[in-house]
């Protein structure tokens, strides 16, 4: 990133922008920011960058004004450009798929602004501009931080390799002005690589057969996560199952990217086992390459099935079509563990295949219920593109609720925001946010639920502190949160540990929300009882209905919830409850997003029910994420991993 500094580069910017209005006269596009930002038909970060403002030291930082962090850029009247952005497209990964730009800053005046422009241009690699675009910002307060959010379609021809992006604010008027949070993101388009289809890239390993593995003495009829079969090193065997491939098979070129998954049941502490990806030279024996993850890196529970994933860049240029990859499984640390359900994609697949719908130990408990399939739908979730699996996404009808649409209050560490679907512009609106790190909403430690809990036909937020176990509700009244109650009493422990995302809010009966948790008895119930939360009896199930403590449930219609099995990669099912009991109706399916891919096939998936669009239909929100550590079932994932081919997103279904 390029930093232009006044001091030094003052004459050569005022050059530079005299020949750039030379050479683009009439290219100009103003665009007021109270007109909006243009909808943009993306939703995948392609690329982001923020102005390190804190870690400047020069005249054009402010240390009284600010907004976040202790500093801000500042214009004096004798300044009209700032500091900015000059981005070489080289370094942005598969910028021929970028489809659309998007400036976003906070600016602060004491006056009316006269003609303050945020400007972005395109240079080829000789310094010719080809493209010069300027937004006016016209600010209809004075005092106090305001906005500015806005996004360019970009020309197909202008994303290449070759070209160089400046983004800057220009002061013509030279107005007195402070800036803040100044940033950039690139969004793509559909790409999909053409692909073979007869080309099988996915291979799946549940050890009930011993086709295709080599060393299969550690194979036996034991605990296994699926099946009766497992690969058992209870005896502290070193070695494991193996699998060889030879490259021909996935095509005439070699492949670039290798992943696997397995899943593991430790039995000692102190286990330390590999999935290792490796190829050896024919000739010599020697490795050419050798890569492998290990369980000391991750939370893996004792006694307990957790998934381990892998993904490897293999160096192509050392490969021949004719050299074998080997994915092997090496005890190194000899301890007792067991390991079953291999899976290995070979390549970038544009589409991962679903792994086999098994529940529990036995293939037969398969579920033979009718399926049901959710179509995507188009709503645009741009609102929600920073998504991170360790933030909160709370909905219920905050905001107009005689409207009845389910209003989204977002929950990041140092930002809250709401959106309310507005039908006439077809857009989720910002309606309010906060920053205030002092905000009940923003202080460490604290978890939360939404739902009318006390029964009065208004949604609150409920806010549980982890460590105190205080707790208070909140409504949203005359445009902001206000406290409506706190408790005398604790809330129960049980139910806000680490897997606390394992308790629902689910509208129970009568509209009041009943917080339920799934265990191996049934159903637990927790209620707001007379300002005391109360546990009530579990809920038995009937015989043979399948249920586990990684279980979510979701409200969906009358009588109707969803039930996520996190243990499992997207299974979801709908259940009725009829005379007081659930009985399994459906299982549910996606259609492929707008990217052409399944949510089902990713590591990590949440999801979110409402009336979010219409009183007349209920929505499913879901997010699907590619998560770089290990993690138990997609659960404590704290690293969020790029992947080209299966872009992280956030999609509507209905």
């Amino acid at each position: 990133m390029h930093l232009n500094c006044i001091t030094n580069m003052k004459f050569k910017l005022v050059i530079l922008f005299f020949s750039l209005l030379l050479s683009c006269k009439n290219k100009e596009a103003e665009t007021a920011y109270t007109a909006k930002a243009e909808e943009m038909r993306s939703v995948a970060l392609l690329y982001k960058e923020e102005l390190p403002i804190e870690e400047l030291e020069d005249l054009r930082i402010s240390r009284d004004v600010f907004y976040s962090g202790k500093k801000a850029l500042y214009y004096t009247p004798q300044m009209e450009f700032s500091a900015g952005f000059k981005v070489n497209f080289s370094k942005v990964s598969r910028i021929e798929t970028c489809d659309s730009l998007e400036v976003n800053l906070k600016y602060f005046t004491k006056q009316k602004l006269n003609g303050l422009k945020v400007v972005w241009t395109i240079d080829d690699e000789n310094g010719k501009n080809l493209s010069w675009s300027g937004s006016l910002i016209e600010n209809n307060k004075v005092s106090t931080w305001a906005d500015f959010r806005l996004g360019f379609k970009l020309d197909k021809k202008l994303a290449n390799k070759n070209n160089v992006l400046n983004i800057y604010v220009w002061n013509p008027a030279k107005d007195e002005i402070w800036i803040d949070d100044f940033n950039f993101n690139l969004f793509d388009i559909y790409y999909e690589k053409q692909n073979d289809s007869n080309v099988n890239c996915n291979f799946y390993y549940d050890f009930e057969s011993n086709k295709d593995i080599i060393k299969t003495e550690c194979i036996k009829e034991s605990e296994a996560h699926s099946g009766k079969m497992t690969c058992n090193l209870s005896d502290g065997e070193e070695y494991g199952i193996t699998v060889k491939k030879p490259l021909y098979l996935f095509g005439n070129e070699v492949i670039k990217k290798l992943a696997a998954s397995i899943w593991i049941y430790p039995k000692q502490k102190e286990h330390d086992l590999i999935l290792t990806f490796s190829c050896k030279d024919k000739a010599t024996g020697d490795f050419k390459f050798w890569q492998g993850k290990s369980t000391i890196d991750g939370a893996f529970e004792l006694n307990k099935w957790t998934k381990l994933n892998s993904a490897v860049n293999l160096p192509f240029e050392k490969f021949n079509l004719d050299d074998e990859i080997e994915i092997c499984i090496w005890n190194r640390g000899k301890t007792a563990i067991l390991v079953d359900d291999l899976h290995i994609v070979f390549g970038e697949q544009p589409e991962r295949k679903s792994e086999p719908n098994l529940i529990g130990n036995n293939a037969s408990t398969t579920s033979l219920a009718a399926q049901q399939t959710l179509l995507y739908d188009t709503i645009n979730t741009r609102f929600l593109s920073n998504f991170h699996p360790n933030d909160f996404i709370l909905t219920a009808p905050f905001y107009q609720p005689q409207k009845g649409l389910e209003s989204m209050v977002h929950i990041k560490n140092n930002r809250v925001q709401m959106h309310c679907y507005e039908a006439q512009k077809n857009s989720f609106n910002l309606v309010w946010e906060t920053s205030n790190l002092n905000h009940p909403f923003l202080v460490k430690n604290n978890i939360f639920f939404a739902g009318d809990f006390d029964n009065d036909k208004t949604s609150e937020i409920l806010i549980v502190n982890k460590q105190t176990l205080f707790w208070e509700l909140y409504h949203f009244k005359n445009l902001s949160w206000e406290l409506k109650t706190k408790g005398t009493n604790l809330f129960p422990s049980q139910w806000c540990n680490s897997k606390h995302i394992n308790v629902s809010n689910v509208l129970y009966s009568n509209n009041k929300t009943v917080l339920l948790k799934c265990n191996a008895y049934g159903i637990e119930t927790l209620s707001l009882i007379d300002g005391n939360w109360t546990i009530g009896e579990p809920k038995i199930l009937p015989q043979g209905f399948e249920q586990k403590d990684t279980d979510f449930l979701l409200d969906w219609n009358n009588n109707s919830f969803l039930k996520l099995n996190t243990d499992w990669r997207f299974d979801v099912k709908l259940l009725t409850l009829v005379d007081h009991k659930l009985t399994i109706d459906k299982n549910i399916e996606l259609t492929k997003n707008k990217k052409g891919l399944n949510p089902k096939y990713y590591e990590h998936t949440k999801l979110w029910t409402g009336h979010f669009i219409s009183t007349k239909s209920k929505h499913l929100l879901v997010s699907y994420l590619n998560c770089a550590n290990a993690d138990y079932n997609g659960l404590n994932c704290t690293t969020i991993e790029n992947n080209d081919m299966f872009p992280n997103g956030i999609s509507f279904y209905h």
